[in-house]
């Protein structure tokens, strides 16, 4: 009897450490699903700024002088796709109206005396109630220095401007954006064509500052 008491409590203790090894196994597996998901899932990220919503807007990229020279159509491009974005995202934005970007690239070519002008002058001329900012302080595509390495960058200060308020150059809203591209260092001409890392940055670009203004869904792991 003694003996058979004995083995019954082995058996015991031996479904008791396979019990426990099942729940360590149940929380590994919680567990690698939690790190997947950190990994491959995303979050909600809220507008930076939402006076935008039963306002007009129109969108202005300025570009220096010393990157138009070697980027003529980059000012375009920037105009033409944050404006779009903001468009197309309207149903969350609620704006009453905005400027087309080919319509605000028209007006500043036919005046190229308008970085002369108040922001509130330029809001008037648009007719819209916030004036939309987009100052490009760098963009390059090559390690400083060095022709053959990818070493995309982009900065800007972005500012919105309360046209209805009457104070001409004050703004309501400021942010700086920063974005890079290749997302590894060392990247050559030979492994990565020149339109890739352009357009890449330019999209990265475009995204970080249309989001300022609208709700939206963000990778947990993005690199940008």
């Amino acid at each position: 009897m003694q003996l058979l008491a004995a083995w019954g409590g082995l058996a015991a203790l031996g479904a008791a450490l396979s019990s426990f090894g099942a729940g360590c196994a149940a929380i590994a597996l919680v567990g690698g699903m939690a790190d997947s998901f950190e990994r491959t899932g995303s979050h909600k990220v809220y507008a930076e700024y939402e006076g935008l919503r039963g306002k007009s807007y129109a969108v202005v990229v300025s570009v220096d002088r010393a990157v138009q020279g070697t980027e003529p159509r980059l000012m375009t491009r920037l105009t033409n796709a944050i404006t779009n974005m903001l468009v197309t995202n309207n149903g969350v934005i609620g704006a009453s109206g905005a400027v087309p970007g080919p319509r605000v690239l028209e007006f500043l070519y036919n005046n190229p005396s308008w970085t002369s002008w108040s922001y509130g002058r330029l809001g008037e001329e648009f007719g819209v109630d916030r004036l939309i900012l987009v100052d490009l302080v760098e963009y390059r595509l090559n390690e400083p220095g060095n022709a053959h390495v990818w070493e995309g960058l982009m900065s800007a200060r972005v500012g919105v401007v309360d046209v209805e308020s009457g104070v001409s150059d004050d703004f309501v809203f400021t942010k700086e954006i920063m974005v890079r591209f290749p997302d590894d260092s060392g990247v050559t001409r030979n492994e990565m064509l020149a339109l890739q890392v352009s357009s890449t940055l330019e999209q990265r670009f475009v995204n970080r500052v249309a989001w300022l203004f609208f709700e939206h869904s963000e990778p947990n792991m993005i690199e940008y």
